[in-house]
């Protein structure tokens, strides 16, 4: 994403501070695909999108981790998934004290969620740095997959699917697959994935931005390690 975009507090996204992610390593390509399912996710949220400006967030630079400094993200995009839940957050430019508050909100409820799983800390999220990144893109990748579960487990809800999730999630894998225009597919989350090409395959359906280059490898390792 390249455009300009007026953030309310922009001091949020212009920090001069060094990269926090070397650019374009593999971990920063895991950052961009956070950054775009985001977006794409929280885009009609006007609370976020037109009264404060928090989104859209760019792919570059660090904008991502700054951008989740105060805890508002998350919390948005937690209730889109389960609205049930009453988040108390403060808007706006915000102190380390209030930035605090907002994350230990979100936490607390993300533990419900992920059933105790988080490992982050407040200020892992409030004060962006090189070694905590790591945790803050492992929290959300957790949120991630969590969201994704709970969508399969609803579509599969309202077709009448009488299928266990295994076979649920083998039909989607090679669905996609299929609309990925190639002869892969698989039978089992074993054997027929140890070679990471399905995977590989996946997850530039999921994101055209996620690079295929790895295939061009026989060693399994690189591809393991690819993505």
């Amino acid at each position: 994403m390249n455009s300009d975009y007026p953030a309310t507090f922009p001091e949020r996204y212009e920090v001069k501070d060094p990269l926090i992610l070397e650019a374009d390593s593999q971990i920063d390509r895991e950052k961009v695909q956070l950054v775009s399912w985001l977006n794409k996710e929280l885009l009609t949220d006007k609370k976020i999108t037109q009264e404060y400006k928090y989104m859209p967030i760019k792919e570059e630079g660090n904008d991502f981790f700054y951008a989740l400094s105060d805890g508002v993200i998350v919390k948005h995009i937690i209730n889109k998934f389960y609205n049930q839940y009453n988040i108390d957050v403060k808007y706006g430019k915000a102190g380390l004290i209030s930035k605090n508050a907002n994350i230990t909100n979100v936490i607390k409820i993300a533990n419900i969620i992920l059933s105790k799983g988080v490992t982050i800390s407040e200020s892992n999220l409030s004060t962006p740095n090189k070694t905590t990144a790591s945790l803050v893109l492992g929290f959300i990748w957790m949120l991630f997959d969590k969201f994704q579960e709970k969508d399969i487990k609803l579509s599969m809800k309202e077709k009448g699917v009488d299928v266990s999730m295994e076979e649920f999630l083998l039909n989607w894998v090679n669905k996609a697959l299929e609309e990925e225009g190639v002869d892969k597919r698989i039978n089992n989350f074993g054997s027929d994935i140890k070679d990471s090409e399905a995977y590989l395959y996946l997850l530039h359906h999921l994101n055209n931005n996620c690079s295929l280059e790895a295939l061009n490898s026989s060693n399994l390792i690189v591809r393991a390690t690819s993505f």
